[in-house]
């Protein structure tokens, strides 16, 4: 088993090419992305249940999703109702989210084998950062008016 998820990575493949297990193979649930983030009164933000911080874009991640809850909280306090129902709108946002930060984590993984192709990829995710920075910093303009 160890060999078949190695295997989509040649240098560590290589490494480890004679390695024999020192015990049984365990296996533990995705429990972050299988957990329900939401519920009537609360929701949980994906990187506080979370336990990869390789290349996290915690902050940004945040951001986007508070401000994705604000018109749902801000209804909630004018109703006075703190059902999870527009919570659960907001839910499918943070799944994508999440989703699409693992394409380059996984990148990002694979990108070890070869300087060059580390280089490159961390080259594209700062651009990526800075763009997504300059989207919130639009976004924080445009509340101000």
């Amino acid at each position: 088993m160890f060999h078949a998820v190695i295997g989509g990575f040649p240098d560590p493949a290589r490494r480890f090419r004679g390695a024999s297990a020192a015990a049984p193979w365990t296996d533990s649930p995705l429990w972050q992305r299988t957990a329900r983030t939401w519920g009537p009164r609360w929701f949980v933000s994906e990187p506080s249940a979370s336990d990869d911080l390789f290349l996290t874009r915690e902050i940004t991640m945040n951001a986007e999703i508070v401000h994705a809850l604000a018109a749902a909280l801000i209804r909630a306090v004018r109703r006075g109702d703190w059902s999870a129902e527009p919570f659960t709108r907001v839910a499918p946002l943070q799944e994508e989210l999440t989703r699409h930060n693992d394409r380059p984590l996984y990148a990002a993984h694979t990108a070890c084998q070869d300087f060059r192709l580390r280089n490159a990829l961390c080259r594209v995710w700062l651009v990526w950062q800075q763009l997504a920075q300059l989207s919130l910093r639009r976004a924080r303009l445009i509340c101000r008016g």
